[in-house]
């Protein structure tokens, strides 16, 4: 059994760039200052309109590697471009998580010029990325083109969507959409706050056992693969225009699909996982909306062992598919939205009985 639910609203995600507090000398400042990057995100939420105002950092936003957990404690690298008002040539960081010091730090040194910010995480998203200047200049915005996306993930691709300078590390602003303007400060004052907003939609699948099966029966789930049988790869075109009153600098987005088929693997175990009646399986994948899944198919391959209720092995790698093209799920969400797909396990027959079925018949009088 299948269900899904639509989701609400774009997250928007703050970051910092913090500076290496050097002492001012002269020469440090004609060097330039080192930039750290320490990010805060608030929650992936439901799909609902966007405010088009200056936004408040609030208090309750919660830091990015609390809502981005790795297993193994590296989180993903942002890449950034610094820009000039006039001038063509950019400068390109990958700003590198360092886990110790829980930052992320630039090599680039910043002068004391005005600059243009743009930039998407994570940094090794896809296999190339272009900027150009939007109308020949980059203070009216930008053009990023992403090449070699695979159309489902598992990461969540964001790019830049608003800057804020101020020149404290622990200094509140008030984060405006559409401004990707930033003043490099003096030595020990430059700190930057960003705000990202997704490319991708996001879906939520969980994993159940029905109440009936699960008094016969164990499931264990060995893996969980999403398939795109007419695309490899996707090229991201995304068209970010600068502007002063606070509204969405998202002017364009577009996919265009290459290759023959992709599939992910989100979830493998050699030994199966246990489903369960009320925790459920999770796995969140992110896939580029907006395309024709219904033609190139978009499908859900679960494997698993059935086991009976005293642990002997029953059925060993069986699959079940499930056709996602054409839910709303994924046919509807735009960029930033989020769903959730429900799935239960509740046959209405068991195809293979075991000898233990067979204990302890009972005959029940009415």
């Amino acid at each position: 059994m299948m269900n899904y639910i639509t989701g609400k609203g774009k997250a928007v995600l703050a970051l910092v760039l913090v500076c290496l507090l050097w002492a001012c000398s002269d020469d440090h400042r004609r060097e330039g200052d080192t930039l750290r990057l320490l990010p805060y995100a608030g929650e992936y939420s439901q799909p609902a309109p966007a405010t088009k105002a200056t936004v408040t950092v609030p208090t309750s936003y919660s830091a990015y590697t609390s809502l981005f957990p790795r297993t193994n404690g590296v989180l993903p690298d942002f890449s950034v471009f610094f820009t000039q008002s006039g001038v063509n040539q950019t400068t390109n960081d990958v700003l590198r998580y360092q886990v110790n010091d829980n930052v992320w730090l630039s090599s680039v040194k910043i002068k004391d010029i005005p600059y243009y910010i743009y930039g998407y995480m994570p940094a090794d998203l896809g296999t190339g990325v272009t900027i150009l200047p939007l109308n020949s200049n980059y203070a009216n915005g930008a053009q990023l083109t992403v090449i070699g996306l695979h159309p489902v993930l598992q990461d969540d691709p964001c790019v830049i969507v608003g800057v804020r300078g101020v020149t404290s590390r622990d200094a509140d602003a008030n984060l405006q959409l559409g401004n990707f303007l930033y003043q490099g400060q003096p030595l020990g004052e430059n700190f930057v706050y960003l705000l990202l907003d997704h490319l991708y939609a996001r879906l939520d699948l969980k994993f159940r056992i029905g109440s009936r099966y699960n008094a016969l029966r164990d499931i264990k789930v060995k893996s969980v693969s999403l398939s795109v049988a007419g695309v490899g790869t996707v090229t991201a075109t995304a068209t970010l225009t600068g502007n002063t009153s606070g509204t969405n600098p998202f002017t364009a987005l577009s996919f265009t699909p290459t290759g023959s088929n992709y599939t992910l693997v989100p979830v493998e175990s050699d030994e199966g996982i246990l489903l369960d009646e009320t925790e459920p399986l999770s796995a969140t994948v992110c896939f580029a909306p907006g395309m024709s899944y219904t033609t190139l198919g978009f499908k859900l391959t679960t494997v698993y062992d059935v086991y009976d209720r005293k642990g002997n092995l029953i059925q060993a790698n069986r699959q079940a598919e499930n056709d996602l093209s054409r839910l709303a799920a994924v046919t509807s969400l735009t960029r930033g939205q989020q769903a959730t797909i429900n799935l239960t396990v509740n046959p209405d027959f068991l195809y293979q009985l075991s000898d233990p079925d067979l204990d302890n018949p009972t005959i029940v009088l009415n």
